[in-house]
């Protein structure tokens, strides 16, 4: 129940992180300005998923397809924008979350306590741009090959994958 209360936590702030990341740059591509160089016309997405799969040794095919799904992922998101998505959202809602866990709560318990406080418009919208995140990611980690997973930590791989979600732990247990 710990695993699947941490995996779900690691989801909850990597989404909130993600995605709050991703607004950022949307208004500084709205002025028009600057030269694409630097931080202001970078991808966090795709900085983010390079920097955790450092340990896998990704080629440079892999980097150059992970560039791609990342200029989708930033393009999806910042299309958000338009639907009533902010990074002030984002932010409300991962501290609501936090808050949650932090009470002792679990589950969908924490779920619930994520949408509270926010209109239905809202709670579909930060589902969205969490599902772009979730997509992305699942996209990403079946690009790399067995060797390159096994070089990644075993928890990263299941929260990629979406291996840890389910009744998995229920099944265990009824084994035993």
């Amino acid at each position: 129940m710990n695993r699947v209360l941490a995996c779900f936590a690691v989801l909850a702030l990597s989404a909130v992180v993600s995605v709050t990341s991703f607004a950022d740059d949307a208004p500084k591509k709205k002025n028009g300005k600057g030269d694409g160089a630097g931080k202001g016309n970078a991808n966090p997405a795709l900085n983010q998923a390079m920097k955790t799969l450092e340990p896998a040794n990704v080629t440079d095919e892999q980097k150059a397809k992970i560039t791609e799904l990342a200029a989708k992922v930033k393009e999806e998101t910042q299309a958000l924008l338009g639907e009533g998505w902010s990074p002030e959202l984002s932010k409300k809602q991962g501290e609501a979350l936090k808050a949650a866990r932090e009470a002792g709560k679990k589950g969908k318990d924490v779920e619930a306590a994520g949408a509270e406080g926010f209109s239905e418009a809202e709670v579909a919208v930060l589902k969205k741009a969490t599902q772009i995140q979730v997509k992305f990611r699942k996209e990403v980690i079946a690009l790399l090959t067995d060797e390159q997973k096994a070089a990644l930590p075993e928890q990263l791989v299941k929260f990629w994958t979406g291996a840890e979600k389910g009744k998995g732990g229920k099944k265990k247990k009824d084994a035993e």
